[in-house]
């Protein structure tokens, strides 16, 4: 009998004949309760009325500060050659004038073309160390490469100095077949080892607003020397920042 049992409930009583009966109805009641208290404005108050009730304090609020490039305040009374701050002419470091015979007029400005150094890592700031480096650089471009010139018409310091370097109305030497119309501007330092100074991002952009206001150049025709040809200057540390200034809208 009890493995007969446990046969039927293994086997889901399926041939057992579900019976429905009738239930009662529910008695609802035909009133609402009535409250057994009286919770009127007279007996209670309201929290908010209560003495010495505790106020909320409201969340702080916090807002980011907007990046800005904002041009540095010029540190010598220089005379420039360009309307844009602190540009500091070549007579006030320069040991050798440009050979004329070697250089071509520039013919008009429509582009320019940010650079790095890219020699050695460069933690200076002071003005005569700067000036023997820019001195270095015109003596090894003149002398080794035998140019007319610095290559390139504006140096900017990590002091964020702007330093005047081949006379514009020449071409300079710094991207190969396209120095024709092309604004050439160097950051001291090497950007493949270091990241350029906040004040040298400023007096760049800065200088760069300036070249394209005074000479009506495009934000499209603003490049980096790899933009231009293989290489790898300005620096991986440098060439997102150029890249950002145009999409930000920071230059011109």
């Amino acid at each position: 009998m009890i493995l007969a049992a446990i046969g039927a409930i293994a086997a889901g009583c399926s041939d057992t004949p579900l019976v429905l009966q009738k239930r009662p109805r529910p008695n609802w009641p035909t009133q609402m309760p009535q409250p057994r208290h009286d919770y009127t404005t007279s007996n209670y108050q309201s929290y908010k009325t209560l003495p010495n009730a505790p106020q909320p304090t409201p969340a702080p609020t916090y807002q980011q500060p907007p990046v800005t490039y904002a041009a540095p305040q010029p540190q010598n009374n220089y005379t420039t050659s360009l309307t844009t701050p602190n540009v500091i002419p070549r007579s006030a470091w320069a040991k050798m004038s440009t050979n004329t015979r070697r250089v071509d007029q520039m013919n008009g400005i429509n582009r320019i073309t940010l650079h790095h150094e890219g020699w050695e890592v460069v933690n200076f700031t002071d003005t005569n160390t700067t000036m023997s480096r820019l001195q270095h650089i015109q003596r090894f471009h003149m002398k080794e490469r035998n140019w007319g010139d610095v290559g390139y018409h504006y140096i900017i310091d990590r002091a964020g100095r702007v330093w005047e370097a081949r006379p514009l109305k020449y071409q300079g030497a710094h991207v190969a077949d396209l120095n024709e119309h092309n604004v050439g501007i160097m950051l001291l330092g090497n950007f493949e080892k270091q990241s350029p100074s906040n004040i040298q991002l400023a007096s760049a952009q800065s200088m760069i607003s300036s070249i394209m206001g005074q000479y009506n150049v495009p934000v499209h025709r603003v490049y980096t020397h790899q933009e231009l040809k293989p290489t790898q200057c300005p620096g991986r540390y440098l060439q997102p920042r150029l890249v950002a200034m145009r999409r930000s809208g920071y230059l011109g």
